[in-house]
Parts: C-alpha cells; structure tokens; sequence
C-alpha cells in the first residue's frame, strides 16, 4: 500500500475505501461523507509521516484538493448551504446549524498550520492547541490536534482561560480555515455584507443567542466578517 507521503505528493485525491487508500473518481459528489470523514482522520492521525515526506507547497495543494472535494460533497448532499444572495439580514450560525454551520469554528475541514508543522480536522483544535501553548499546558496539546471530533478537543481545554491575544490567533486561523477550502472561500465571498453572528450560549465569541450585541460580543462573527473583507 502507497505511504501517505506519496499520496500526497502524487497530486492525486485518494480516499480509504475498504481499509485501502484508492484514487477517488472523478465524480466524488456522491461519495459517502464517511469515507471522507475516514480518510480526513487518516491523514490528521500520521501527520508526522506526511509532513516529513512532503514539501508545504504539495500538503498545501493536496489539501486543497481534499477540501474542495469534500466539501462539495456536502453541499450536494444537502449537509450545508450557501447563504441567499443580495439578502443583508444577519446570518446566525453555529454548529448545530445545518445551513451555515461551515461558519463554525466545529466544521470539519483540513488545515495545514506551516508555522506550527501541524494538520488539524477543523479550527477549535487549533485554537485549543493555542491555549494550551499559553498557559504552559504542552502535555494535551498533541492529543487536541489529532482529536477528530471538535466538541471533544473544546471539552479537553475548557478549563484553560481565554489568552489575551486570543482574537488574533483566531483570526489567523479563520484566514487558513477559509484560504485553504476553495468551496469555503466562495460561500463567505457569497454572503455579501450581511452580518454574520455566532448563535451560541458564548457571550464573547458569540451572541448569546441573539440576547447581546455589544462591542465585546460576536468576536468570531465580526473576525469572519474581516476574512471576508479580504478575499
């Protein structure tokens, strides 16, 4: 069986099917969003192998590749959807969102973090990493950036407090997040001007559910609402 390493510098997508790395067809739209999910894992699990066999320039590419074509598979599968065009009323999102939950830091989607040598599954791991880099906590940090599922690496690191440059971090990670998924970058290009606003219980980070819109709410909002300024 081809090493990881050499599926990502082949340039071609390959996904595990039946306990085996196969070259995906061309029409991979409606493959499972399993099969996806089980190979995004793969590739996040031994990352030390394809981070020593690959250049950044190939693991970038091959991600890339990866993300349009899962994502797209979401889209088609009715998993996400884009938001209405021309319509400026606030996009509330958050993971349990079926509609714009890629808004949300729990998307799964790969990220290839160069500065840090890391590939993480969705941006709460990384940003639970940053955390733990903070305050000195090295111990879970290659654990939440291997963890697949985004609930769980949150869960890990809820007892580490807010660094304070938080908001930076998160922007930077945001501007992976959204660079390194071509279908991503063409949803948040889509959503014109409206404003986008976390609908969660966190009163930082979000909205509080709607109940709080202040200069110190919506951090994560208004950081989508910069990356998208950007593109």
């Amino acid at each position: 069986m081809a090493s990881l390493g050499s599926i990502v510098n082949s340039g071609k997508l390959h996904l595990v099917q039946h306990e085996k790395w196969v070259v995906a067809p061309k029409e991979t739209n409606k493959i499972s969003l399993d099969v996806f999910a089980r190979s995004a894992q793969e590739l996040v699990s031994h990352q030390s192998e394809i981070l020593s066999a690959a250049s950044p320039a190939q693991i970038l590419q091959y991600i890339q590749l990866f993300n349009t074509a899962w994502t797209t598979a979401k889209l088609a599968q009715n998993k996400i959807s884009a938001s209405p065009k021309g319509n400026n009323k606030p996009i509330q999102f958050s993971s349990f969102s079926k509609q714009y939950s890629w808004l949300s830091n729990f998307f799964q989607t790969l990220i290839f973090d160069e500065s840090k040598g890391r590939i993480l599954s969705h941006v709460e791991g990384g940003y639970v990493a940053f955390k733990a880099e903070q305050a000195e906590e090295s111990e879970f940090i290659e654990g939440v950036i291997q963890e697949f599922d985004p609930a769980t690496a949150k869960a890990i690191g809820s007892h580490v407090e807010r660094p304070k440059t938080a908001i930076d971090e998160m922007y930077r990670l945001e501007v992976l997040k959204f660079a390194q998924n071509p279908v991503l970058t063409n949803l948040l290009k889509n959503s014109g001007t409206a404003p986008l606003e976390e609908y969660t219980s966190d009163s930082f980070w979000g909205t509080a559910h709607g109940t709080i819109r202040s200069d110190e709410s919506n951090q994560l909002g208004r950081i989508l609402e910069l990356v998208r300024a950007t593109l």
